[in-house]
């Protein structure tokens, strides 16, 4: 553990030298901002064949319906089975979160976005082009992947891809060793997208791991699947996305297979000495979880690059890692502990999106990290 801070130390000291202009190799240089969100449930308005969206479509539909009808019906669960059948998404609404939402964004601006919780190509173009359509995200890359509810990860890049992007579906038959393959339900892929920044390549890998409704071996399926793409490529790699792993996990996919021997470095330890406030991107029954996150590969780093351990034509800014929690993002909720029964409020966390009011953004808050390419 000694060592592994001596190193962790080293290298923030490292990238903080080399991103000053004694080591500054000419104004070809650029810091780029990645990102990433859940934009939460963000679905257009209309039905996608195979997919159960039901509960993502206007009143009038659904009550004129008689599958979205059977659909809701036939949901296990009280509150989401009421959501099904009195939730009206109709295009005002999706309106709205496209504005808030971009709201969010537009605070940032950052350079490469990864969001998760995106039903299509077709809602993420109207993202672009209706509430960013001033950022200059004029590539964007989302492929439809297996998840029942067809929810996807995106990307908005000002950058242009320099090859196809590709989904890479991860395997949950050893999180599922009693059930039948075709009993499992489908998990999201992992998104992989390289960039070319100037004259050099970032391979960007969007996640969004298993929920915690799912074994902690499904997560596990997915972070080994992360680390091969990664060890696989050609490029620097940085990992982001919603992670949705917590510290009891057991076992636990972060620790195992991303930053066991420092394989990816995480941003928010490289951050470490400053004060984040609260380390977590969620909140969730009083408590808040780092589930979004961002890694950097380190054997990927030094590809066509001359250092041996950062490249010097693609440097992590660690002290940059930020959770973004503006104020007007964030509210008051209040609780009643169903241990005691008393009524405890917390303070400042994540202001979800209400489809009655039009207010709110996500249950998530974005994390960011900035990088310079030279």
């Amino acid at each position: 553990m000694k060592k592994l801070m001596i190193t962790r130390a080293f290298f923030v000291l490292f990238t903080m030298l080399t991103s000053s202009s004694i080591f500054a190799h000419g104004s070809a240089a650029k810091t780029v901002t990645v990102m990433s969100y859940n934009l939460e449930n963000f679905f257009d308005t209309t039905h996608d064949v195979g997919k159960n969206d039901y509960t993502y479509l206007p009143l009038a539909l659904k009550n004129s319906s008689t599958e979205v009808q059977t659909y809701c019906k036939n949901m296990r669960s009280g509150y989401y089975r009421r959501m099904c059948f009195e939730l009206d998404w109709n295009e005002a609404i999706l309106n709205k979160k496209i504005s808030q939402l971009s709201r969010v964004i537009k605070s940032v601006s950052p350079d490469i976005l990864v969001v998760q919780e995106v039903e299509n190509l077709k809602v993420l173009t109207q993202l672009r082009d209706q509430g960013l359509a001033l950022e200059g995200y004029k590539h964007i890359v989302l492929i439809d992947g297996p998840d029942r509810r067809g929810i996807d990860i995106g990307i908005l890049s000002r950058f242009p891809l320099a090859n196809s992007a590709k989904l890479h579906y991860v395997n949950l038959s050893d999180a599922y060793p009693d059930r039948d393959p075709q009993d499992i339900r489908p998990t999201r892929g992992i998104l992989e997208a390289t960039f070319q920044i100037g004259k050099r390549k970032l391979t960007v890998l969007g996640n969004h791991w298993p929920s915690q409704n799912n074994p902690d071996a499904a997560r596990l399926a997915a972070a080994k699947r992360m680390a091969k793409i990664a060890a696989n490529g050609l490029y620097p790699v940085i990992a982001l996305g919603d992670f949705n792993t917590v510290a009891s996990d057991s076992p636990n996919a972060i620790k195992e297979q991303v930053t066991i021997d420092d394989r990816f470095f995480d941003a928010q330890e490289m951050a470490w000495g400053r004060d984040l406030g609260n380390t977590g991107s969620h909140f969730y029954r009083g408590h808040w979880s780092p589930l979004d996150r961002l890694f950097f590969y380190r054997k990927g780093a030094r590809r066509g690059c001359s250092w041996i351990f950062f490249s010097d034509c693609i440097r992590p800014q660690w002290p940059s890692f930020g959770i973004v929690k503006k104020d007007w993002m964030l509210t008051d909720q209040t609780f009643t502990d169903q241990n005691t029964g008393d009524e405890v409020t917390y303070k400042g966390v994540p202001l979800r999106f209400n489809a009655k009011t039009g207010e709110g953004f996500s249950d998530h808050l974005p994390v960011i990290l900035k990088v310079i390419v030279e």
